[in-house]
């Protein structure tokens, strides 16, 4: 949101105090507030006077559930209430995050190359999750991601989203810069395909500092921007620490056809870990939730799926072959995502499984350890074996009693000596001073 010199008055809203203004936007208005009950500081955002049409409470009653259903992903802004003032205006209250949004950032800073991995990935995975609820975002851009106190980025405003079985057409309220050609087709059906061009288009931004089909000095105009969008090509990245396969990465996000982008934003993550593993960079994880049906269409009865519920669940690394498929799975994962010709599905093997298989090795161990102390016992000769000492005796050691059989291979049987502590001890096959023991002989 960019900022304004005059925002509306901040509302009384009971638990909270206000404290100032974060930004104001075309339809609504976020302010910083202090919980009283637990004390904490919450971003509160408010439809604004102008937005308090039908539509306009609609797509903030929309934008409020969708977060609410997608707010138990690590890098998705958490919603913690929703309410309307005693004046009647909607408002939203949601984790506070205090760090500079990325479109401020990458207007103001050269962001590193492995930083801008990490937050396409996590972005992505968080897009990914979206679309396996059913919405599309429909406003990926710089700005509408966050930066919480961990340095954590956050995916918000959610007001324009659509279900992807709906695919409803908004041209006004889109953000042009970072929009699919698509998006300015009347006749087209938005799909979450537009999502995947909006990616690419904000991890563009990241390394730049402007979107795709800006040009510095010229004309930047919306309709300008939007000519060049649906005609033109993306201005080279001219960045030389971004290697040819993370360009060509981005310059088929930005496909004109939505066919020739990647497949999922699943796919893109993968292939921006492919990135890391390139530069020898630790492979950054992807956490999506577990396929499912679109709200309100999951089975019913015992079996029944709370949509607000995600299962967030986390996918093994990936590197791809040249041709796309997986091709290598990093080790030390505890969940492993194996791709179908159908339908992603993702299996997990959670450290819990693992503590019985720890648990049996170690109990492995102790027997061998357990084995090896019996053997350094035993004796090396085929016919003599030493019976170990259990008790201390005081007494003196009496003498070895043998037992011979008349047969060659006769077994001896000698008695332990009593002081398994003394000098005699025979537990280590040596007699007195360390000197090997003498066998009996044989009668």
């Amino acid at each position: 949101m960019s900022s304004s010199p005059d925002p509306a008055p901040a509302p009384q809203i009971d638990g909270y105090e206000y404290r100032r203004v974060l930004g104001v936007g075309g339809f609504s208005t976020v302010y910083l507030y202090e919980q009283l009950r637990p004390r904490r500081e919450v971003a509160i955002k408010v439809l604004t006077s102008a937005a308090l049409t039908p539509e306009g409470r609609r797509r903030f009653e929309v934008e409020s559930d969708l977060m609410a259903a997608l707010s138990a992903h690590p890098y998705i802004v958490t919603i913690h209430d929703a309410d309307i003032t005693t004046d009647g205006s909607p408002y939203l209250v949601m984790e506070y995050y205090p760090g500079a949004n990325l479109g401020l950032r990458a207007r103001t800073e050269l962001i590193g190359l492995a930083e801008v991995l990490q937050a396409g990935i996590h972005i992505a995975s968080a897009v990914e999750s979206a679309h396996r609820i059913g919405i599309v975002h429909r406003d990926i851009k710089p700005a509408n991601v966050l930066t919480s106190r961990y340095n954590r980025p956050g995916l918000t405003d959610f007001g324009i989203s659509t279900s992807a079985s709906t695919g409803e057409h908004d041209e006004v309220a889109m953000s042009i810069p970072w929009s699919p050609p698509e998006a300015f087709d009347p006749s087209v059906t938005l799909d979450a395909r537009a999502d995947i061009y909006s990616l690419g288009a904000f991890i563009y931004s990241l390394l730049t500092g402007r979107s795709p089909f800006e040009i510095l000095s010229g004309d930047n105009a919306a309709d300008a921007i939007s000519e060049r969008i649906v005609h033109s090509e993306p201005v080279p990245i001219g960045r030389g620490d971004v290697p040819a396969g993370m360009e060509r990465l981005l310059m088929q996000a930005l496909s004109k056809s939505p066919q020739l982008r990647p497949s999922s934003a699943l796919a893109m993550a993968q292939a921006l870990q492919a990135v890391e593993l390139d530069l020898s960079l630790p492979p950054t994880q992807i956490d999506v939730i577990e396929e499912m049906e679109a709200l309100g269409s999951s089975p019913s009865g015992d079996h029944a799926v709370d949509p607000t519920r995600l299962r967030v669940v986390t996918l093994a690394t990936i590197a791809l072959a040249s041709d796309g498929s997986p091709a290598e799975t990093i080790a030390d994962q505890t969940r492993i995502y194996e791709p179908e010709p159908a339908a992603s599905t993702v299996r997990i093997q959670t450290q819990a499984r693992r503590k019985p298989f720890v648990l049996l090795g170690a109990l492995g161990g102790l027997l061998l350890l357990l084995l090896a102390g019996t053997a350094i016992v035993r004796g090396s000769g085929s016919d003599a074996e030493v019976t170990p000492a259990v008790t201390q005796v005081t007494t003196p050691a009496p003498t070895p009693s043998l037992t011979t059989s008349p047969t060659p291979s006769a077994s001896v049987s000698i008695q332990p000596a009593p002081n398994a502590n003394g000098p005699g001890n025979s537990q280590n096959g040596k007699g007195p001073k360390g000197k090997p023991a003498k066998k009996p002989k044989l009668r």
